[in-house]
């Protein structure tokens, strides 16, 4: 997946990030350009299986956010697959004495599957 060239140098970021935030609010994105990143966090079966619960929730947190921006393209994608993969991941992360990797790491499939 090719990401819009913003300008920036990753490696001297000015501080704060708000500098920049507007070309990233600004770039373009397909549907497909999100499903692209979404698949590509989804299939991070390594990361997840060695992440906390706080990594994980940002995970599922980053799925909402792109899955948010292709239905607001597609309403009809409110009731779909992949709306309801990822509410279960935050039903996974609701107890989060009880979190575990490998449950994440299935229904993060149950997302992959969908997309």
């Amino acid at each position: 997946m090719a990401l819009p060239d913003l300008g920036l140098d990753l490696q001297r970021l000015p501080a704060p990030l708000p500098v920049w935030h507007g070309r990233v609010d600004r770039a373009s994105w397909s549907e497909s350009d999100i499903r692209s990143f979404m698949r590509a966090l989804a299939d991070d079966d390594e990361f997840i299986r060695r992440s906390d619960v706080h990594s994980a929730e940002q995970v599922a947190l980053t799925l909402q956010s792109l899955g948010s921006a292709i239905t607001r393209a597609n309403p009809k994608l409110l009731k779909s697959p992949m709306t309801k993969a990822i509410d279960s991941l935050f039903d996974e992360l609701q107890n989060r004495d009880d979190y575990e990797p490998s449950r994440f790491a299935q229904k993060l499939a149950a997302v992959r599957a969908s997309l």
